[in-house]
This record gives C-alpha cells, sequence and structure tokens, in this order.
C-alpha cells in the first residue's frame, strides 16, 4: 500500500489515480470533495462516490451514477469556482455505514450517507447538499445563473450555478485568491 498521511489517510489503492488519497475515514470524504473540487479534478471527485451514487438537487432534481455526476461536476467547476469549508460534524456510524454533515458559513447545512469498502476505503453512496435552506442574504436575493457583478459581496463577481442554486463560489480564478471566499461544502 502507499504511504500513510495524517488522519489515517494513506495513498489509493481504490483509486483509479495512485496518486489521489482515498477516505479511510468518513469524515475524509468531505475534506477530499473540497480539495478536488477547488482543484477542478472532476475525475478525483467521482471516484468519491459509490457507482450508483444519488446526488439531490436544490430544484428536487437527482443526479444518478458515475456518468451523470461526471457530467453535473464538469459543468459546476468549469468555471474554475473556488469552495470554502464549513464545520463538518462528527459522522454517525453504523457497521459499514456513516452519516456525515457540514454546516456552512451561510447557515445552510449538507448531509451525506457513505458506505465503508472491503478495502476499508468509504465512498458517498447519498449526498444532500442543501439540507437547511441557505440563509445567506446575497443568495436569496439571486437567482440560478444570475451574475453579481460585486456590488452586494465586496468586489468578488459571484455566479449562482444553474444546476446547483443553493451553493456559492466564487468565479475567480484558482491562482487568484478573492477578498473572501463564498460559503458551500467541504471539511
Amino acid at each position: 500500500m502507499g504511504s500513510v498521511h495524517g488522519r489515517g489517510m494513506t495513498d489509493a489503492s481504490a483509486s483509479a489515480d495512485p496518486a489521489r488519497a482515498r477516505a479511510n475515514e468518513p469524515d475524509d470524504l468531505a475534506r477530499l470533495l473540497l480539495e478536488r473540487m477547488n482543484a477542478g479534478d472532476v475525475e478525483g471527485v467521482v471516484e468519491l462516490y459509490e457507482p450508483d451514487a444519488v446526488l439531490a438537487l436544490p430544484d428536487g432534481g437527482i443526479v444518478e451514477g458515475h456518468e451523470q455526476l461526471r457530467r453535473f461536476y464538469a459543468e459546476l467547476l468549469a468555471p474554475q469556482p473556488s469552495f470554502a469549508p464549513g464545520q463538518q460534524l462528527p459522522a454517525l456510524r453504523l457497521g459499514d455505514l456513516a452519516l456525515t454533515a457540514t454546516r456552512l458559513a451561510s447557515g445552510g447545512a449538507t448531509a451525506e450517507v457513505a458506505r465503508r469498502h472491503p478495502d476499508g476505503s468509504w465512498r458517498c453512496a447519498l449526498d444532500r447538499p442543501n439540507v437547511v435552506p441557505y440563509a445567506d442574504p446575497l443568495t436569496r436575493r439571486l437567482r440560478p445563473g444570475s451574475v453579481d457583478e460585486g456590488r452586494a459581496n465586496g468586489g468578488v463577481r459571484a455566479v449562482v450555478p444553474r444546476s446547483w442554486p443553493g451553493c456559492w463560489a466564487t468565479s475567480a480564478p484558482r491562482s487568484q485568491e478573492p477578498p473572501s471566499r463564498l460559503p458551500c461544502r467541504g471539511a
């Protein structure tokens, strides 16, 4: 097996890319998801999900399986958004299942169900990134697909993704640190 990292992480034997870390604990999933989303690593994000995983969308729609997840995240990450971490709550475990949740700085919350695989790694099976409505006044004013040219958020140009209206991200290039990051999900 690969080298050991902090918090029990090892290089991925379950990953298609051996350089990618795997989640050896359910709590690792949110951190890895955030890292990979901020890196624009669509394949790395998809690897964190079960092959038949279900992602709930704020409009009531769902995304099912790796193919649809890949398309969804490719669209979401195309403008190179930057996602800020939330406060991850400790996972609740029952055998090979775990419930994970994150409180977002905006007042929203996420919930996920993860499953342990025979190799000890964890993957997300069910993902609801918008359990609690987002309380940020900026998100209530803008509709999905609309653009704020910086008037309401300190000069950061922000876009509400059409495919994920409950989630905020900045559209500044990753190489430039925006004045403030807007909350989404993560560790």
